[in-house]
């Protein structure tokens, strides 16, 4: 399947006057070939397009999608992990940039994961309790709710930094 997707980008350029070419690669694990399209760029030399939808993407640990956009950027390097990241919003086409991309995402699914235990914490421990605005129980209550916000916060700042960067 991935080598129709690929021979239509690659034909659809190629009538658009765009010189391009179709790589196939071969995994370690020897599971199947997959197929990208290759541009030669004035600016990036050459650079792997997989426009094969959602096959290679990852899902992250809140059921959204890594690596949303359809088109990708293809990180390619010999002996090493196969990855692909958003071609819209995508800086680099360096491997290097893949693997900052990778490990921030890895820091935000971390820290998301955190934050989601702290608020089911803080959930089962004020469930059924009623609060009398005032009290020192009810201030401790409204700090911690405070601080939660603040951590929220945090989590999305740090994972539209992540789609900057090209990790979705």
């Amino acid at each position: 399947m991935c080598g129709a997707f690929a021979e239509k980008v690659h034909n659809n350029a190629e009538k658009a006057g765009i010189r391009s070419a179709i790589a196939a690669i071969h995994f370690a694990d020897r599971s199947l070939p997959h197929a990208i399209d290759v541009f030669k760029t004035t600016d990036f030399g050459l650079v792997f397009v997989d426009c094969t939808g959602w096959g290679y993407q990852q899902v992250s640990g809140d059921d959204s999608q890594l690596y949303s956009s359809w088109d990708k950027i293809a990180y390619i390097r010999k002996d090493s992990e196969y990855g692909t990241l958003g071609i819209l919003t995508n800086s680099s086409t360096a491997y290097s940039f893949y693997e900052t991309a990778k490990a921030d995402w890895a820091v935000f699914e971390e820290k998301l994961a955190v934050y989601n235990a702290d608020v089911e914490k803080f959930n089962l421990q004020n469930a059924g309790k009623v609060y009398y605005v005032g009290t020192p129980e009810y201030q401790r209550m409204r700090q911690r709710e405070s601080e939660l916000i603040q951590q929220s916060e945090r989590s999305t700042n740090l994972r539209q930094s992540c789609y900057r960067c090209g990790s979705r």
